[in-house]
Parts: structure tokens; sequence; C-alpha cells
């Protein structure tokens, strides 16, 4: 068995459009609540929105759905891995 087979459902969703993709937004758990991963979040959004292009992520935990959304991301789709987490797909479109 594949161990990575599960995980294509995800790259197979991936949009199309030209678009900035969020891999990897993380704190550590010492750091958590300060507002870092919004600051880093903020300063990418900031950069698609002045260059006119949309963002795209997936979401590791569905508890950060709520992060993303207050930054404008919004979920398109749901992703069940087989006998593991359903991870949301997330979209958001420039503003200006």
């Amino acid at each position: 068995f594949d161990r990575l087979a599960p995980w294509a459902a995800i790259k197979e969703a991936r949009p199309l459009t030209s678009h900035w993709y969020l891999a990897f937004i993380g704190t550590r758990a010492s750091k958590r609540g300060r507002g870092l991963a919004s600051m880093l979040i903020a300063a990418v959004t900031r950069r698609c929105d002045s260059e006119g292009l949309p963002a795209y992520l997936e979401s590791s935990d569905p508890v950060n759905v709520s992060l993303y959304e207050r930054h404008g991301f919004r979920v398109t789709r749901e992703v069940v891995i087989p006998e593991g987490p359903v991870v949301p797909l997330m979209w958001r479109d420039p503003l200006g």
C-alpha cells in the first residue's frame, strides 16, 4: 500500500488557475495565541491583493478554518482521506 496514494485526491483538486499556494503556515505551540499566524497570512494576502492573484490552501486541521476565513478564505471543497482526516480546501479571491 502506497502511504501517499490517499493524498492524490488533494493534489488533483488543486486549482489550475494562477494563484498563490500557501503550502505551510504554522507556529510553535508555545507561541500560539499571539497573532503570529495572522501576521504571516496577512503578509501573503497583501501581496496577493497587490498582484491581483487569488490564494489557495489545504487546511491541515479543520479547527484552523475560522482563522483562514477571517483572512478572506472560504472552503470550496472537502477531501475525505480514507481512514484519515477531512481536509478543507480553501480559496481567497484578491481584494481590490
